[in-house]
């Protein structure tokens, strides 16, 4: 048997934690392979993980080499048979693309020399992909040109052939990863790709037909087209119309089908020659997720999906991405967590603050990861502060890992889930329009997006309140309130345009229970910018248009805000935010549910009247928070399975940074509300043998006091009795 299930890797018979080290044969000499190999079995770890890069094994087309025929550092059969004889599970990262700061990420030389298949910009010129570390990138091939292609299933033919023996179920490599981080070498804004002929000519024209059926149905907005082959993809932005966003919002849904008919001829390949593993697509790192990839196509019983947390990602990035995942894949993994990070040369100073290491490791446990490959786990070039050197020396973040390890067994935290009862919804329509401009009738959609959205997740941080991330397109026509668990409020987007089908949704969900809180302005336009008012008229109300600056007054509070419009209230709603006599706020009852609609920003940014309100409506609403804190910079989190809790305290605040002095924080935790019903508790400090916290339930209600300094980050594991 083979397979995710429960958030654990099933092998065979064995069960598998998924963590797993990364460590690149090609990068470390031979002899350290077995100290490296002791080092990663002592910290705990059962699978490893390495990329395969395809222009080291075959430099010409058809000239295999696989076992360091001419260079020891090709010997991928040698580094397969050690790490089988030391037990590991391996995971296989075969490109095509591999980026990785390798030279030119994986691709050969000999793909270059054919510019027909080389990606093109709008402007028609041949299209660099992007690496890092100082590292040349060289050029992004076209994905599903036909000559690409055959060169790529020919690599894959000749990888397979050298360790058919070493593939489950005959050896090790049980995951094999397709691709890395598929956004057109990280060209991903709107105009930067892909123009190369045979997508124009050949792919989109056949695209709109397959969409439009006839040139007829095609918008107005393309103009007078007889056949689709005279429609060319866009190459810069005239927005006359509010209609003309139809054919930037196709030129970007074609590029996501593009990237998922890609992943699945790669996919297609490796089944064709036997292999049965696992696969495994990398969710390109972009925050916005703004490539409409159909990810509900790709995902599967055997086809898993990650995303990549970097460096330099902040806790609400890390959130944002690994439960927006969580949302679109079904299961919160990363397949690729910074263990250091990249560096410009080997004189560069390597990134050593490992207390940054250790932040981002929580913050990513405590917004919900299940499963981790931690990149890199053993040094390189062009990377520096893993937690092993190459030749195996121990550098200070080994011993962190190595704790966590354990405890993701004793602890078992592929099981834990948190106590969320709100989900924050994501739009991607919304999110495509920041893509497309920063202007436009609709220039608010970019302020709705980038500052409310991404602002309200940190508030609701700030409040302690834990929250799930929506994607809402993926919002099944037969979702009803029950199926979302325990969410209980859904912060929902709300502008000009949305799709009819979820205009009725959202109405049914309130109807059905739910309670929604809309931002924005009441939809005009269905998505192909018809007139669609479905949602306005069943929630009773219209919306106007009025950016301004606005001092908003409410029943408690009063303060300063961006207004997006107003409200015109035709029904039995009731006033709760105004701004003079005009109205931006209300909310009304509606079958089971209820709504309210702000035409304003929401998000706090700091300001305490707005937070306070924030936190009004939640508690109005009977959503409670199980922890709290003093210090709105310490995010406190709690995430529980049967055999306990695991508190999670991150200072996420700037305002240590410079001043390097702790403060002192009071944490309070009712572990009533999570099932916990005992007097006494023991609170053991998973990184710090001798942290150990023996209080009471009543005391930890009360408030505990933790001394904290910048970037301090701390998980306690609280045992049932």
């Amino acid at each position: 048997m083979l397979g995710l299930i429960d958030n654990k890797f099933i092998i065979g018979r064995d069960v598998f934690t998924p963590v797993s080290a990364e460590i690149h044969y090609f990068r470390v000499p031979k002899r350290y392979w077995s100290i490296c190999f002791e080092r990663i079995k002592k910290a705990g770890f059962r699978i490893i993980s390495s990329f395969v890069p395809w222009n080291l094994h075959e430099e010409r087309p058809g000239e295999f080499d696989f076992q360091g025929l001419d260079n020891p550092y090709k010997d991928l059969i040698v580094f397969l048979e050690l790490a089988r004889e030391f037990g590991f599970k391996i995971i296989l990262r075969p490109g095509p693309w591999i980026k990785g700061e390798w030279p030119d990420g994986g691709l050969p030389d000999y793909i270059f020399s054919d510019e027909s298949l080389i990606a093109r910009d709008s402007a028609g010129g041949l299209l660099s992909a992007k690496n890092s570390g100082g590292v040349k990138a060289g050029y992004q091939p076209c994905y599903l040109h036909p000559k690409y292609l055959n060169h790529a299933k020919r690599y894959i033919g000749g990888l397979v052939e050298a360790i058919q023996n070493y593939i489950f179920p005959k050896g090790p490599v049980f995951l094999v990863q397709l691709d890395n981080e598929i956004n057109f070498g990280s060209n991903d804004k709107l105009f930067d790709a892909d123009y190369n002929s045979y997508v124009a000519n050949e792919l989109y024209p056949a695209y709109l037909e397959e969409k439009y059926e006839t040139t007829k149905k095609l918008p107005a907005c393309y103009g007078k087209i007889k056949v689709f082959n005279e429609a060319s993809p866009p190459i810069e932005l005239q927005l006359k119309k509010p209609d003309h966003l139809t054919i930037y919002f196709d030129w970007i849904e074609f590029k996501g089908k593009m990237l998922n008919e890609y992943i699945n001829t790669l996919k297609d390949r490796w089944e064709s020659l036997g292999v049965g593993c696992i696969f495994s697509v990398t969710v390109p790192s972009s925050l916005d997720f703004t490539i409409p990839i159909p990810w509900e196509n790709i995902r599967g019983e055997k086809t898993i999906l990650g995303t990549s947390i970097d460096y330099s990602d902040d806790i609400n990035q890390v959130t944002r991405k690994l439960r927006l995942t969580e949302s679109l894949t079904g299961y919160s993994w990363s397949s690729q967590l910074a263990t250091g990070a990249p560096r410009e040369s080997e004189d560069q100073p390597a990134p050593t603050d490992y207390r940054h290491q250790r932040f981002l490791l929580i913050s990513s446990l405590a917004a919900g990861l299940k499963g981790v490959n931690y990149y890199m786990f053993v040094g390189r070039e062009h990377w520096g502060g893993s937690p092993l050197e190459r030749d195996g020396t121990v550098n200070e973040s080994y011993d962190d890992i190595r704790k966590l390890n354990l405890a993701f067994g004793v602890m078992d935290l592929s099981t834990t889930n948190s106590s969320s009862k709100i989900a924050i919804g994501l739009y991607k329509p919304y999110l495509w329009y920041s893509q497309i401009t920063s202007g436009g009738d609709f220039a608010y959609i970019n302020d709705l997006v980038n500052q409310t959205f991404a602002n309200i997740q940190a508030d609701l941080s700030g409040l302690n309140y834990d929250y799930d991330v929506y994607d809402l397109d993926n919002l099944d026509e037969n979702w009803r309130p029950e199926d979302f668990g325990d969410i209980k409020i859904l912060f929902v987007p709300c502008a000009d345009y949305m799709s009819d089908q979820l205009q009725k949704k959202l109405h049914d969900l309130i109807a059905g229970g739910m309670t929604v809180v809309f931002v924005g302005l009441a939809p005009r336009f269905n998505m192909n910018f018809k007139p669609s008012r479905n949602l306005a008229r069943n929630l009773g109300i219209q919306t106007k248009m009025g950016y301004n600056p606005a001092h908003i007054t409410t029943d408690n509070y009063s303060f300063k805000s961006l207004v997006y419009g107003y409200i015109q209230n035709k029904g039995t709603a009731k006033s709760i935010a105004k701004t003079g006599t005009k109205v931006v706020g209300i909310w009304k009852k509606l079958g089971k549910g209820k709504f309210y609609f702000f035409t304003y920003d929401l998000a706090a940014s700091g300001e305490p009247g707005r937070l306070s309100f924030l936190k009004d409506i939640l508690v109005e609403n009977n959503i409670n928070t199980p922890v709290g804190c003093s210090e709105p910079d310490v995010d406190v989190f709690i995430h529980t399975n049967d055999r306990g809790a695991v508190l999670y305290l991150i200072n996420a605040g700037a305002s240590q940074a410079t001043s390097g002095v702790t403060k002192k924080v009071v944490v309070s935790v009712d572990l009533s509300q999570v099932g916990f019903r005992q007097a006494k508790v023991i609170m053991h400090d998973i990184f710090d043998e001798e942290g150990k916290i023996e209080t009471t339930s009543l005391n930890l209600r009360e408030g505990l006091i933790f001394e904290m300094s910048h970037l301090d980050a701390r998980v306690y594991w609280i045992p049932k009795k």
